[in-house]
């Protein structure tokens, strides 16, 4: 995954040519209670590998075997950073405001905010509006991707974010939307608004295949939704879920790329 070698740059960059930010020792901690000790290069190296190539190398190896794990791994060094004072100013561990600001754009793109005093955090989508939200979305469809292993959670955050998606267009081209209005209801009138078809009941396949597609889109996030109500969080629910973790992997993926075929056309 792409943004993880970024976000891996970025922290890397955090320890400088001369070794700051959180020792050694930390690192190796933090890469075994990610599950992510398998890249790191000082396992094998016959010489004095340094942090910031322990750092950059432990997150490429993560975004080939387990992104879910890369982005754990980049919350606890933020963490770790934080603890030793790479964000203040006056202290001699300082990382620099180059380096804070690259992490900040590494870390929106997958839907956080961090804090030029270290602060991570998940984006308040509800707080945000226009071009802010747009962008904003476009990250959590990248970190939906990389969901952890929470099965329930992975499910509920899936149609929450299609639902999320939708309310957004039907503000932007159709001046709002009701809350009481049902999830089918909200997302035909959010296709219709981006020009995308939506499937009639018992009607032959559309002879467009683009128009199949989208037909397809919708039908999909419909499957998720019940999916999500049946399993998912957000319902109470007489028994515990029985999700697998790869069906909700399924149901995440799909729902991101619903999401991102309409913010592609907002």
């Amino acid at each position: 995954m792409q943004d993880l070698f970024e976000i891996g740059a970025v922290l890397g960059a955090f320890f400088g040519p001369t070794g700051l930010g959180p020792s050694h020792d930390q690192l190796t901690q933090a890469f075994a209670k990610t599950g992510l000790s398998g890249g790191d290069p000082r396992l094998t190296a016959t010489t004095t590998v340094s942090k910031m190539k322990r750092v950059r190398e432990v997150f490429d190896y993560a975004s080939e075997q387990n992104p879910a794990a890369g982005l754990h791994l980049a919350e606890r060094l933020v963490a770790l950073m934080r603890a030793k004072g790479c964000f203040l100013k006056a202290g001699d561990q300082y990382a620099g405001a180059e380096a804070i600001a690259a992490a900040q754009r590494a870390f929106e793109r997958v839907g956080f905010v961090l804090t030029a005093e270290g602060d991570l955090h998940a984006t308040v989508i509800e707080q945000l509006t226009g071009k802010q939200l747009t962008k904003a979305l476009h990250g959590y469809v990248r970190r939906i991707n990389v969901a952890g292993a929470d099965a329930e959670l992975k499910l509920g955050s899936s149609k929450d974010l299609v639902e999320a998606v939708a309310r957004h267009v039907l503000t932007e081209r159709g001046g709002g939307y009701s809350p009481g209005q049902n999830f089918p209801s909200t997302l035909a009138g959010a296709f219709q608004l981006l020009g995308m078809s939506v499937p009639t009941p018992n009607a032959a396949a559309n002879a467009n295949p683009a128009k199949a597609i989208e037909e397809g889109l919708f039908a999909l996030a419909l499957s998720v939704n019940r999916f999500r109500n049946a399993q998912g969080t957000g319902h109470g629910r007489p028994a515990p879920a029985s999700v697998a973790n790869r069906e909700a992997d399924m149901a995440a993926r799909t729902s991101a790329a619903i999401a991102k075929a309409m913010l592609d056309r907002l």
